[in-house]
């Protein structure tokens, strides 16, 4: 009793002081008839605010926390359209509810903040739109004042994020993209990367895998810019457990990892390059033999030899180390000069004419059709006719039955080897 007999008599101080102030009568009466008289409103909160009541229209101050207030009021308090204005420099324009903020509005703070949407009793509800002052930038979804569900969020610094939000984090799945190229595609949770999800770099790097807390935990695979490449386990942004690793050389090794190493049981395969050349054209081949017509074939012939020009593993003009094949031709011409073809298979050769002479007296010792093994370089075919490999006097993308045209830099017998 003795707080309501105190509020009045404040409210009845306030008014006589704004009396005073305005020169206007008090209101009285039912509140539709409230014209060009002084009056107060009081918000939910309990708040209120002294001032005066125009055309339909109040405007008002609450001297205790400096807000003020111009705009549609009903039964008491303020409703409709209106705005406050408060003492750090803050202002809402639009829509009120109760007192409360509701509907659509603007709230713009002194220090360059917006935002521009929907509020429910108070707080950002729905759909809106929030800038700062560097440029930043959020559109979307909101929930009790944070940021909730769907949203795009562009930052000053290039980055940009589009995708699920939870409690004003990025939650569920996503797309970030960073200024410098990288970009992340799938789960989040609390703002880290979560669950399965793509991280990519500008110059091919690639993770494809589970994610822990922002780290490569689980199964993943990763290829790095240069082509290697790991498939396997992960534990804290390491590998970790069983997993295969392919270098970029193509060397393979399956088996053990611990804190990224290789740690335990494994094993070591060095990459074959006559095995990815014979294996090359068989499918292709056997592709060819399903071909409808001539040109399908052509096209097959003329991505098997870009293939085998493109691999880094494979390295076409790079030395060939310890190939195997049998000899099929060894001729001397009348000038001295010795010639050697050496079948490596699928009906394809390697040859030579006019063979160095440091390895005339070991070529001449070995029996044709014996088993050898060499070493050296393939000649640059005519790329201009998608010849990878110099096949011989016609340029063409088929490596079928060819004497492909190679540089011998060490030739022996198998058996020499054994014994």
């Amino acid at each position: 009793m003795y707080m309501k007999n105190l509020l009045t008599i404040t409210t009845l101080y306030l008014l006589l002081t704004l009396s005073q102030a305005w020169s206007l009568p008090p209101c009285e009466g039912q509140e539709s008839k409230w014209q060009n008289c002084e009056g107060s409103l009081t918000s939910a909160s309990g708040t209120i605010y002294i001032g005066v009541f125009k055309d339909g229209i109040f405007e008002g101050k609450n001297e205790e926390k400096s807000v003020r207030y111009l705009g549609e009021y009903k039964n008491g308090t303020q409703n409709g359209q209106g705005t406050y204005i408060f003492p750090d420099g803050g202002k809402y324009v639009g829509e009120l509810k109760d007192g409360k903020l509701n509907g659509q509005g603007t709230y713009t703070f002194a220090d360059g903040y917006k935002y521009v949407g929907e509020w429910k009793d108070g707080k950002r509800n729905g759909q809106g739109t929030e800038t700062y002052a560097n440029g930043s930038e959020y559109v979307g979804e909101y929930k009790d004042d944070k940021k909730n569900g769907q949203g795009t969020e562009t930052f000053y610094n290039g980055h940009k994020y589009v995708g699920e939000y939870k409690d004003d984090r990025y939650n569920g799945q996503g797309t970030y993209t960073f200024a410098d190229g990288r970009k992340y595609v799938g789960e989040l949770k609390e703002g880290k990367k979560d669950g399965q999800g793509t991280l990519t770099f500008a110059d091919g790097e690639e993770y494809v895998g589970e994610w822990k807390e922002d780290k490569k935990d689980g199964q993943g695979t990763y290829t790095s810019a240069n082509g290697r490449k790991y498939v396997g386990e992960w534990k804290e942004d390491k590998k970790d457990g069983n997993g295969t690793e392919i270098s970029a050389n193509g060397d393979k090794y399956v088996g053990e990892w611990k804190d990224d190493k290789k740690n335990g049981q494994g094993t070591v395969t060095p990459f074959n390059q006559q095995k990815f050349m014979v294996d090359l054209i068989a499918k292709t081949i056997k592709k060819n033999n399903s071909a409808v017509n001539s040109a399908s074939k052509t096209r097959a012939w003329i991505k098997a030899s870009n293939a085998l020009c493109e691999s880094v593993t494979f390295d076409a003009f790079g030395l060939k180390k310890k190939w195997s094949g049998r000899v099929s031709t060894i001729n001397m011409d009348d000038d001295g000069s010795v010639n050697i073809r050496i079948d490596i298979g699928n009906g394809n050769s390697v040859q030579q004419y006019n063979i160095k002479n440091s390895l005339i007296d070991t070529v001449l010792d070995i029996p044709t059709k014996s088993m050898v093994q060499f070493s050296g370089y393939f000649v640059k075919g005519n790329m201009s006719e998608n010849e990878c490999l110099d096949g011989g006097l016609t340029a063409s993308p088929d490596m079928l039955k060819e004497d492909f045209k190679f540089q011998f830099t060490e030739i022996e017998s198998v058996t020499d080897i054994i014994k």
